[in-house]
């Protein structure tokens, strides 16, 4: 049978004063199963309760009608004793609302003692074992929950609408310096960072209105001792009829320690940000000088090629310091945005040979793209030497000419080129083996970065320089 499967022991009070009834109720449990049932009977309310007081019992069987109490107010003084065992109620009445009154005030069944029988009485021991199982079960889970919730690694909290705790862990307690009595007693008013306040507010009253689920926020708390944690914030709705947030559940891990070293390594990265734009400025200063002195030295020399020399290292040393200057005014240290670089370069250039360049037109076609410094350096010197050879020879005996520069990233190369339409290089010249530095460092650059150099002659000169991206 069901219940002899379900159960071994099962302990049942028989409260009633009728003797023949209890010696029919023990005969219809006989029959079921002999040994399943620890039976005790007592003939008063009284005694009924003070034998629940002492013992452990599964189900009481009731008779409404005893010495010292009648009708439904004997469940009812048993159910104000505090007493919630199963109550399967045993009457005479045949009183439709007198079975209603009894199931509204807690009785598991109640069966008419003219017709109580085996199958009956069997039907309702049945449901009052399921439920034993699944009070076991529940309490189990209960208590699993329970010691769960208690011994996290992590603060658990409940917490009211109105910003009230309702229970807490004592990680919670301990992560915020207090004992969970101290804490219980507090809002999240009392304990939050007031900067932190208002996000935290708001989120919350969006849960509340169920706008949202859930949310997950860095906050900051003030310890007891006044001192400031930073915890990582999760916060759900606790929905118990599936409509209304009934509490609401709250998850806390201290990572004051990760934000500390966050705002450490922030702290590095600006000082190496400052000593990084401070060694650029230095180094565009010290080259500054060094043009300088080449300049004075200009002054005082009196031969053309002694001259063009000091003037040819003047610019190398331009395309660096430029550089430099434009890294030390960027926000980005290690990269540069080469429509930007070349552009003031090329104004640059183009002044320093005033003279020569009165009449020659420079066209500037540069996309706009980012590389990184040393590529930046390289091309910044093949363009000087590039653009200084076409301004000093391309126009010899020439009123007037043209000089274009393009400049675009295509997949993992630079693609530079400078053209002019001026009277040519001569034939007898050639890139790999050219004797005049400006030539040899062009070549030298672009083998460095992994490159080529082409030139083409026709009506004018153009240069085609590949340089590789490394990542």
């Amino acid at each position: 049978m069901l219940i002899k499967e379900a159960l071994n022991t099962f302990s049942i009070l028989i409260i009633e004063d009728n003797s023949s009834d209890i010696q029919s109720i023990r005969s219809y449990l006989k029959n079921l199963s002999e040994k399943l049932y620890e039976i005790v009977d007592c003939s008063t309310l009284s005694q009924g309760i003070h034998l629940i007081s002492k013992h452990k019992f599964d189900v009481i069987l009731l008779d409404l009608w005893l010495p010292d109490s009648n009708g439904v107010s004997t469940l009812k003084t048993i159910r104000k004793a505090g007493i919630d065992l199963p109550v399967i109620v045993l009457t005479t009445e045949k009183n439709d609302e007198t079975g209603l009154e009894l199931i509204k005030e807690g009785a598991q069944d109640y069966i008419l003692k003219d017709q109580l029988q085996s199958s009956n009485l069997e039907k309702s021991l049945k449901y009052a074992i399921e439920r034993k199982h699944l009070l076991l079960e529940l309490n189990k889970s209960l208590q699993l929950f329970e010691e769960t919730f208690e011994q996290a690694a992590v603060g658990f909290s409940n917490l009211s609408f109105d910003g009230k705790y309702i229970k807490i862990n004592k990680k919670f307690a301990d992560i915020l310096g207090y004992t969970k009595e101290e804490l219980i007693i507090k809002s999240i008013e009392d304990i939050t960072h007031p900067d932190d306040l208002k996000e935290d507010l708001q989120n919350l009253e969006l849960l509340i209105n169920g706008k949202i689920d859930s949310y997950k926020i860095e906050k900051r708390y003030i310890k007891k001792n006044g001192s400031v944690i930073w915890v990582s914030l999760t916060r759900t709705g606790i929905r118990l009829n599936r409509k209304d947030n009934e509490y609401l559940f709250t998850t806390i891990e201290d990572i004051t320690e990760r934000k500390n070293l966050e705002e450490d390594l922030k702290a590095l990265v600006i000082e190496k940000d400052l000593l990084i734009k401070e060694s650029h400025h230095r180094i565009k200063n010290n080259l500054q000088l060094v043009s300088s002195l080449l300049n004075i030295s200009l002054l005082n020399l009196k031969e053309n090629n002694a001259k063009d020399l000091l003037m040819d290292s003047q610019n190398r040393i331009r395309s660096i310091s430029n550089l430099h200057e434009y890294l030390y005014k960027s926000s980005e240290l290690n990269s540069v945005n080469i429509q930007h670089y070349l552009n003031n370069f090329l104004d640059y250039l183009r002044a320093s040979f005033s003279t020569d360049a009165h009449n020659i037109k420079l066209i500037k076609n540069i996309n706009e793209f980012i590389i990184k410094n040393d590529l930046a350096v390289s091309i910044g010197l093949i363009t000087n030497e590039l653009i200084t050879n076409a301004i000093k020879y391309a126009f010899k005996n020439r009123e007037q000419g043209i000089i274009v520069i393009e400049a675009k990233k295509v997949d993992d190369l630079v693609l530079l080129v400078i053209r002019d339409n001026g009277v040519g290089l001569d034939e007898n010249i050639s890139l790999k083996d050219a004797e005049t530095l400006g030539f040899q460092i062009v070549n030298a650059l672009a083998m460095q970065h992994d490159g080529s150099v082409d030139c083409n002659v026709n009506n004018g000169t153009e240069f085609c320089v590949k340089l590789k991206i490394h990542q």
